[in-house]
């Protein structure tokens, strides 16, 4: 209720509305079902924060810069995708042809140890030194070249 409460021209303290939530908190002991503790301990919450605790912004607040702005936002995304991929890492699981489940965790580490993986790493290391001595131009004319873009390799 507060944080909603201070956006745009309005602005109040949190006390009034927390001391009416904590206040609320024997109403959980008396309703059987939890929604309606909630949906009374919101409203009188809101009702406080708007009978005594708002008050007018006179002037509006200063812009941050964009550079802190774009920063604040990454730091916020990021830090929305880390708690994503952390349920993704320890609560999923992959299937194989068998039938067989294998934790994400578990297919990530195999992922990094296989085969393919040493081929790639060492294949994107000859890119890398082939870069450094004929120049990114013809690396990336030689991508070209190899990926085949006329199919011409498999219709032979």
């Amino acid at each position: 209720v507060w944080t909603v409460g201070n956006i745009g021209r309005e602005q109040g303290t949190i006390w009034w509305p927390l001391v009416v939530a904590y206040a609320t908190f024997p109403l959980y002991y008396y309703f059987e079902d939890d929604t309606t503790a909630y949906s009374l301990m919101t409203f009188v919450s809101s009702l406080a924060f708007d009978t005594w605790s708002k008050k007018w912004r006179r002037t509006p607040p200063k812009k941050k810069s964009l550079a802190k702005r774009i920063t604040t936002l990454t730091v916020c995304g990021l830090l929305y995708l880390s708690l994503w991929g952390s349920y993704f890492y320890f609560n999923t699981k992959l299937t194989d042809s068998e039938g067989e489940e294998i934790p994400v965790r578990e297919a990530i580490h195999h992922f990094f140890t296989s085969p393919w993986w040493v081929d790639l790493k060492q294949s994107l290391h000859d890119t890398w030194v082939y870069a450094q001595h004929h120049g990114w131009l013809e690396t990336w004319r030689q991508i070209i070249d190899l990926s085949d873009p006329h199919g011409e390799q498999n219709a032979y």
